[in-house]
């Protein structure tokens, strides 16, 4: 295609050429028509000419349609006006239409604009801006006539075109106004539908500057409308609204309001015409009636069913009668009037000049700096107002007249005269300078920079609304405050009907609903509205006025406390304005009411009862799990007071009296009453709630406001309180009054039963036991202090009296009422003593009379006399005790133990009792109840045997040890803590005798601890040793404390303490392992002379086998039992890693001379195993470098040799017997590594060597020991390149071919890929070659020798072999090596030069795998024989040719070629090598072979297009004959037959391989050359393979392990999988091979192209990513992909026959490719290649 550049040259060669012009033509009357196309709507020639009315500054204009009359029914004879009319309307038809204005008459510029099309008024403040309005009147008129002023122009046709012709009128006939006469082309027009026209008229009127539309048909004057205008009022602009649009093109200067009138006066023809038309739209029940058939009978049924009622009858004949009457006045006239609100905006216009001429080139005028939006409202009073101003028969028509001019439904968006398109808003918006579509139904919001002028005109508008809406309320501000003024209220309430109706006619008016039909209209106006508020507030109405919306909230229900908040009324949220204040809400203009705003008003104003009540059923509401929080709640009520009346509940709290108010601080409410426990007329504390107020509120409810019921203890403690402070009064005192304590006790007995036990002891023993609350009969007493009536031993006691019937007993003896006298009553009364007094008196009781009156009270004896009882000395004891000394003393029962006999023997003190006593007898259990002791304790046991050892009693020692022995389980003294007499020392010991006594903290029951010299328990005791808490060892840091302070220092000594050791190793922590371990505790004996002993650690000890390293560290052996706690302190069986390195750098003379050179080495190579943990200790390995240990060797020659100059190679060997080998320890940069054995061999008596062992001098090279080819430096000098290089691509040749057979043998982690010779290796001819060696940092002059070749490094990646003509091929194996091996010895220098230097059949016979090196040699000399055979054959034609047509040639003339055969080359040109780099791998040759022709290596070029190898290669393999030579074993075939059924077989033998996985280790055939990437096929795959999925064909995916999401990468590679499987699938179908035998598996890290699993095939589908793919896909060397998995295949089969790669492999393998190979020639036919 030409470029840009071309074309441009074109069309200024076609301007400037000299040919004709050609005007173009326009078909004028297809044009108009056009465009009158798209003037579809009613009324649009009366709209055009109406708006150049007003463009004129028309006041009036005139409409009048002319008819003619009817030709078939005639004029009625009656002469009524209304039958006239009618039939006029009915039955004549228009020929013509006058329209005429007083505005100003047409000047030159308009009779010119007037008939030209499209150029449109160019005034900006005019409407026009297309200039094809006029040409509307060509809708019914074919030639219009035009008269304004003195001036006429007629419109004639002519053909297709329109032609004008102008006139002068008369002076006579001239007038000042602008008359349009428009015949009608067609006479059977209708008169029109008086009912739309009238319509359109009235809204016509709305925003035009006309002030009279005078409608006329024929004479009969059929309406008149007037509009009159207020004068304008400049409101202020508010200064919270942006007057700017959003793209500050547009601002608001001014805003005028001003109200207008219309009056309209109409013929009743025109309601008439009206009521016809709703009549029309309705279908006639006389034709349904009059209708034959079926549809007749179903109407008859359907009007029987429906009979109409008396009242529907009644209405009907009623619209019967006034459609009478209408019909006939039709000539007479009503009259209505309708009242609105215009808002003038005037709009500043600012913009670009760029954007002004792009405006004024898409409108032809140029955009106004200034222009106007009128707001058209019609306002609650004014609406009114327009319904009331009704006159005539047709009256109630003037809805429908002005149903446009009145936005009810919706508003309109007004150019001049109403759109289509609405506002959403109920307001018209009048828009002049909204540039509309052509025919002015829309608005265009597609053009670029009309619809960014007519954006932002619609934002000016939605500020304009804004404004108009601000006036609204500031007006309906005003009637509020009026209202508030004359009521005497401040809050609007349902009665303000009118306030209310006004307001849900403003948010009515102002809701935005979808403009239709573009909604993107109503959606800027809307956006406009909202956003230019700068304080994002807008006024609305509320219960408190008009306030703004941020100060006022919304609710759903009203709450009598939140009246001073200002809320929406209720009855506006559910009027028609709701959806206004429902946009307030989603535009977080208005919200919820607050806890802030309920907070403000409780703390403003209290609350009376009722608002007090709702409140807290309020809060109560709000406290519940989804609602506020509790201390949110908490926090309101904190803020409320309440004031309420003092009724009968309050003064009998005893706070007011009847009739007075009284705050309510709920702050301090912390109680309500729930009248079940404590009775409402009750007095109730200042914290607890009147219940009138929570009487209907739940328990649950006023619980969540954190409030607790009024307890019983929290209402005595009130009552207890207020009788303290005397603030109750004393009716209601109960410390004063015996009434109103046994009505509070009363209540207290009703609640007891229900109480916990914590409240009834609290009120028990705290809040009443110290008052006096009981009323007894000698007054009021304190419960502790009152009896109950049984108690009857004396009349003078306080006894209870006077308690109301349901006061109980077990609440009197709770509160301490006592049922028993006192004990000390008892003992002054009774006893005739008190036991605490010196005096004495005569008894009345003894001891035990004593004791069977309190056993038989006991039940009723309070806590607190018993505890008096035990704290008494009142008892006797026996005589003979330790600590009884006088008879008559008494003691505390506690002091004294049971009279039992062995207890008397351990002379304790027992009570005395009178006979037998029983401790299981009522009087026992009581003295047991108060402490009197059973058996003695433990402490008191060991108190006896300490007192027995210091008095030396054997006897009552060994009666107390064998007590505690003996009851050790009945008394239960194993719960006694033992630890407590640990310190007694109460044990015997074994040695030692009576009194000598040990603490049980200081012997041992284990007899083994005896070794560690620690005390050992008496034996006698040992079973019992765990009662005394005696441990059987001693604590294990205790003992290895002993350990290291005494070591042992004997063998025997130290074999004991380790064996008992070694039974204890798991108590031992890593604290006393380590501190163990450092110590030196291990005695170590000279095994030399067995003289001397030396203490050493455990750490540095060892307990394996002492032979290797036995002469450098200690080894010791203890037995199994001590070595095992050696072992676990820090010993080891021998030396690590690390201990051997670190003794190696610090004495390594030593060890040398001690192990020798051969057990230095192997240490050395133990060291060198662990070298990347040692490398980890940064100090350690720094001694290695910097420490003389390593060990190394030099090599002299026993005759000193003279250095020279000049060597020859043959001179640097020398006999190994004149060599001497001499070690010794170097330090790492005295050593270096010899991997340079020509260097070597001339510098060895310099150099000090390393050990030739791969670890070690991987080891060494660690440590920064250099190698010495880093230190050699050559200068090489090279002699001139010979002229002839011939030799250079024979020997390249040979080097490429015989690189891939030496490489064969190798790892491919120490070789080389043979290709990179291809890419990187050049040989060059030169005369000579001489280098130089020195060796860097050594002191030795440099060596020069001859060689016949050397290596030459010409780029970072390419070389250079430079080789003299007589060259050596033990030097060029020298050279190569050192690049095809990453680490080259000698033998593979020799092996290298054998290779290259022995014939490949000779290779073969010493077991080289060349046979396709054979092949390939044998294909290229058929292929070199063939064409050599047609090109004798194209000369030998061409010669006969030549002979015998001699006469034909003329003479002197030579003879030309014979063009038609192509030229014959001087010799036959060999394939030249792709360069490695050139996209995709031409594979000239068959998977894996060797042979690489050979190149020019100074000419080398890629080559410039692809090689079709593939198809080439196959062609002419599968063409030639058959080897001779094949394996004898198995037999191959001999015959096609033969071959066809191999492959038979072979196919059969394919089966699919239904498992997820495929796992079994990678078997390689070492014979398999590689090429590519890895192994042409291998038996099995390299790494397990999982199922990821199936291709779309449905072939099994595998994939091998990697840990990446197998679903994600099938999806990631599903097209390419999906070529390769069709590619695999036809290849399949083709060789009748199932497709379910056929795999996919991808493994990039493998080396193997496909393989056959029994015989299921898998191909690896990385080779077809990386070979294929890509040219797939576009399209290219397709043929090539083919051919190359078409020989995959026919190898993958062949293994069902031979699974090695065999010769037999090989035969079968090509005998397939040659018996399909027509059928893939066939395939191959329509691939592009």
């Amino acid at each position: 295609m030409s470029s840009w550049s071309d074309l441009a040259r074109l069309r200024d060669q076609a301007i400037g050429a000299s040919g004709e012009e050609e005007a173009v033509t326009v078909n004028t009357r297809a044009l108009i028509d056009k465009v009158l196309a798209r003037y579809s709507s009613d009324w649009t020639t009366l709209r055009e000419l109406i708006q150049n009315a007003a463009d004129a500054a028309a006041k009036k204009v005139v409409i009048r349609f002319e008819t003619l009359p009817s030709k078939a029914i005639p004029v009625p004879s009656s002469g009524n006006p209304s039958d006239v009319l009618q039939h006029t309307l009915t039955n004549h038809t228009t020929f013509r239409l006058t329209v005429s204005n007083d505005g100003q008459v047409f000047n030159d510029c308009d009779w010119t604009r007037l008939k030209r099309i499209a150029e449109g008024n160019p005034d900006e403040t005019k409407i026009g801006a297309f200039g094809v309005g006029f040409y509307s009147v060509f809708a019914d008129c074919e030639e219009p006539f035009v008269i304004s002023g003195d001036k006429t122009m007629a419109f004639v046709w002519k053909g297709n075109s329109l032609f004008t012709k102008s006139g002068i009128l008369p002076a006579q006939h001239a007038r000042q106004e602008t008359c349009f006469v428009l015949n009608y082309r067609s006479l059977t027009s209708p008169v029109p539908d008086l009912a739309s026209l009238c319509q359109f008229l009235c809204t016509s009127l709305t925003f035009v500057s006309l002030e009279n539309i005078d409608l006329h048909i024929d004479d009969w004057k059929i309406m008149s409308l007037s509009k009159k205008s207020a004068p304008g009022v400049n409101i202020p602009l508010p200064r919270d609204i942006k007057l700017s649009t959003k793209e500050a093109m547009m601002k608001i200067s001014e805003v005028t309001q001003q109200s207008t009138q219309i009056d309209a006066e109409w013929m009743n023809v025109v309601g008439w015409s009206l009521q016809k038309n709703a009549a029309q739209s309705q279908p006639s029940e006389e034709y349904e009636s009059s209708t034959p058939g079926i549809k007749a009978v179903f109407s008859r049924l359907k009007a029987f069913a429906a009979a109409p009622t008396p009242a529907k009858k009644a209405a009907k004949e009623a619209e019967r009668k006034q459609e009478q009457e209408v019909y006939d006045a039709l000539s007479a006239t009503s009259r209505g009037t309708v009242f609105l609100r215009i808002s003038t905006v005037n709009v500043l216009a600012a913009v670009s000049s760029t954007f002004a001429h792009e405006l004024e080139r898409a409108t032809k005028k140029p955009p106004p700096k200034s222009t106007r939006i009128v707001i058209l409202t019609a306002s609650h009073d004014e609406t009114s107002a327009s319904l009331s101003t009704l006159s005539g028969l047709t009256a109630s028509k003037a809805s429908e007249l002005f149903h446009s001019v009145l936005p009810s439904k919706n508003g309109r968006i007004f150019i001049g005269f109403p759109t289509a398109q609405t506002t959403g808003l109920l307001c018209h918006i009048s828009a002049p300078s909204v540039i509309p579509t052509v025919e002015r139904e829309s608005i265009d919001l597609n053009a670029r920079y009309v619809k960014t002028w007519n954006t932002e005109m619609l934002r000016v508008a939605g500020i304009a609304c804004r404004i108009a809406y601000a006036g609204e309320m500031s007006a309906l501000n005003k009637r509020v405050r009026a209202s508030f003024a004359t009521t005497k209220r401040d809050v609007i309430t349902d009665e303000d009907k009118e306030i209310l109706d006004q307001a849900s006619h403003i948010c009515r008016q102002f809701f935005s609903k979808e403009s239709t039909p573009s909604s993107i209209v109503g959606k800027l106006i809307e956006e406009a509205f909202w956003d230019c508020s700068v304080t994002n507030t807008i006024d609305v109405l509320s219960t408190k006025g008009v306030r703004s919306s941020k100060k006022t909230r919304v609710v759903d229900l009203p709450l009598s406390f939140l009246k001073e908040i200002a809320v929406i009324p209720p009855t506006l949220m559910n009027s028609e304005g709701a959806g206004f204040i429902t946009k307030l809400y989603q535009r977080r203009l208005i919200g919820e009411i607050t806890v802030p705003d309920i907070k403000e008003v409780l703390e403003s104003t209290p609350l009376n009862e009722a608002q007090l009540q709702d409140f807290l059923k309020w809060a109560c509401d709000q406290a519940a799990p989804d609602a506020l929080s509790s201390s949110v709640v908490k926090d309101l009520l904190g803020s409320a007071v309440a004031s309420i009346s003092s009724n009968q509940e309050a003064s009998k709290a005893g706070s007011t009296a009847p009739g007075e108010q009284r705050l309510v601080v709920l702050r301090d409410i912390k109680e309500y009453l729930s009248g079940s426990r404590v009775p409402p007329n009750m007095p109730l504390p200042p914290s607890t709630i009147p219940f009138m107020f929570t009487r209907n509120i739940p328990h649950a409810k006023l619980q969540a406001l954190g409030w607790e019921e009024l307890s019983v203890a929290t209402w005595f403690s009130f009552l207890i309180a207020g009788a303290q402070k005397s603030t109750l009064p004393l009716e209601h005192n109960i410390t004063k009054s015996a009434e109103f304590a046994g009505q509070a006790l009363l209540v207290l007995s009703k609640c007891w039963d229900h109480m916990n036990q914590t409240t009834r002891t609290i009120l028990s023993e705290q809040t009443l036991a110290l008052h006096t609350i009981m009323p007894t009969k000698i007054g009021m007493r304190r419960p502790a202090d009152a009896y109950f009536p049984t108690v009857k031993l004396f009349d003078d006691l306080p006894v209870v009296t006077g308690l109301p019937r349901g006061v109980k007993d077990n609440v009197l003896s709770a509160l301490g009422v006592r049922k028993t006298l006192e004990i000390t009553v008892v003992f002054e009364r009774l006893m005739g003593s008190r036991p605490d007094s010196s005096n004495v008196s005569p008894r009345k009781w003894s001891f035990s009379d004593l004791m069977h009156y309190l056993v038989s009270v006991r039940d009723d004896i309070p806590a607190s006399d018993m505890v008096r009882l035990k704290n008494t000395a009142f008892c006797p004891a026996d005589i003979g005790a330790a600590s009884v000394s006088t008879p008559d003393k008494l003691y505390k029962v506690s002091e004294l133990f049971e009279p039992v006999d062995v207890l008397r023997t351990l002379k304790l003190p027992v009570l005395r009792w009178p006979g037998f006593y029983r401790s299981n007898s009522p009087e026992g259990k009581f003295l047991r109840s108060l402490g009197l002791k059973p058996f003695p304790t433990v402490p008191e046991l060991v108190q006896i045997m300490l007192q027995a050892i210091k008095e030396g009693d054997s006897w009552r020692y060994n009666m107390a040890l064998g007590y505690y022995i003996d009851m050790h389980h009945e008394h239960g003294y194993g719960a006694f803590d033992i630890k407590i007499i640990r310190s007694s020392p109460i044990l015997p010991v074994e040695g030692k005798a009576f009194p000598v006594a040990m603490t049980p903290s200081e012997c041992y029951s284990e007899r083994s601890a005896a070794v560690m010299g620690f005390p050992l328990i008496d034996p006698a005791l040992t079973p019992h040793a765990l009662k005394f808490g005696v441990a059987p060892h001693p604590p294990i840091d205790l003992c290895a404390k002993k350990l290291m302070f005494d070591p042992p220092t004997s063998f025997q000594e130290a074999q004991a303490k380790f064996k008992y050791f070694a039974t204890r190793l798991s108590e031992l922590d890593n604290k006393l392992v380590e501190a163990l371990g450092s110590a030196f505790i291990v005695p170590k004996t000279s095994q030399k002379d067995g003289s001397g002993t030396r203490m050493i650690s455990p750490k540095m000890c060892f307990l394996g086998d002492s032979r290797q390293y036995g002469d450098i560290f200690d080894f010791v052996n203890f037995g199994d039992s001590a070595n095992a706690f050696l072992l676990k302190i820090g010993g080891k069986f021998e030396p690590n890693s690390s201990e051997l390195a670190r003794m190696v750098a610090e004495n390594p003379s030593r060890i040398l001379n001690m192990i020798q050179e051969d057990r230095y080495l192997e240490l050395l190579k133990k060291i060198a195993e662990n070298s990347d943990i040692l490398s980890k200790d940064k100090t350690l390995w720094n001694a290695l470098r910097s420490s003389p240990c390593l060990l190394s060797y030099q090599e002299l020659t026993s005759s000193s040799r003279k250095q020279s100059e000049e060597y020859d190679s043959e001179e640097l060997e020398v006999e190994e017997d004149d060599v001497v080998r001499q070690y010794s320890l170097r330090k790492a940069t005295e050593v270096v590594i010899e991997d340079e054995i020509r260097a070597y061999m001339m510098f060895r008596e310099y150099l000090h060597v390393a050990p030739q062992n791969d670890i070690l001098e991987r080891f060494y090279a660690d440590l920064g020991v250099p190698k010495l080819s880093s230190l050699v430096m050559e200068d090489r000098r090279l002699g001139h390149e010979l002229r002839d290089q011939s030799e250079a691509p024979k020997l390249y040749k040979l080097i490429a071919e015989r690189a891939r057979v030496f490489l064969h043998e190798y790892p491919r982690d120490q070789r080389v890929d043979p290709k990179w010779l291809d890419k990187f290796l050049v040989i060059t001819m030169v005369s000579s070659v001489n280098i130089s060696y020195s060796l860097r940092g050594y002191p030795v002059r440099p060596m020069r020798e001859r060689r016949s070749a050397t290596m030459v490094k010409t780029t970072k990646s390419s070389h250079t072999l430079c080789v003299i003509p007589d060259y050596d091929l033990y030097q060029i194996s020298q050279c190569i090596s050192s690049l095809l091996l990453k680490r080259p010895k000698q033998h593979d220098t020799l092996a290298l030069e054998t290779v290259l230097a022995t014939d490949l059949l000779r290779l073969r016979n010493k077991g080289y795998n060349v046979d396709r090196i054979l092949r390939l040699k044998a294909i290229e000399t058929r292929i070199a024989h063939e064409e050599r055979a047609k090109l004798q054959a194209a000369d030998e034609s061409r010669r006969r040719a030549a002979e015998q047509e001699p006469s034909r040639t003329p003479v002197g003339t030579p003879t030309q070629p014979n063009k038609s055969l192509p030229p014959t080359p001087s010799r036959p040109e060999k394939p030249q090598p792709e360069s490695p780099d050139s996209p995709g791998d031409t594979v000239a040759h068959m998977p894996g072979s060797f042979d690489s022709p050979p190149r020019e290596p100074s000419k080398r070029k890629p080559s410039s297009k692809m090689l079709s190898g593939w198809s080439d290669t196959v062609t002419n393999l599968f063409n030639r004959p058959p080897s001779t030579s094949r394996p004898s074993t198995p037999a191959p075939p001999t015959s096609t037959t033969d071959i066809s059924a191999s492959f038979s077989r072979a196919v059969s033998a394919c089966k699919p391989h239904s498992t997820a996985t495929l796992n079994s280790a990678p078997m390689k055939d070492p014979e398999v050359p590689e090429v590519v990437k890895g192994g042409y096929c291998d038996a099995s795959p390299a790494a397990h393979i999982h199922l990821a999925g199936n291709t779309a064909q449905g072939v099994r995916v595998y994939v091998g392990e990697g840990g990446r999401d197998r679903a994600a990468w099938l999806a990631a590679h599903s097209t390419r999988l999906r070529a390769f499987a069709d590619v695999i699938l036809s290849l399949a179908r083709m060789m009748n091979v199932n497709s379910s035998v056929v795999h996919i598996f991808h493994d990039p890290g493998a080396t193997t192209i496909a393989f056959n699993k029994g015989g299921a095939l898998f191909f690896n589908f990385a080779f077809w990513d990386s070979l294929h793919a890509a040219s797939w896909e576009r399209g290219e060397a397709r043929v090539d992909a083919l051919a190359y998995w078409y020989v995959t295949l026919c190898h993958e089969l062949a293994h069902n026959l031979v699974e090695a790669h065999s010769a037999a492999h090989s035969f079968y393998s090509e005998s397939f490719a040659a018996q399909n190979f027509p059928k893939l020639m066939a395939a191959m036919g329509g691939v592009k290649q």
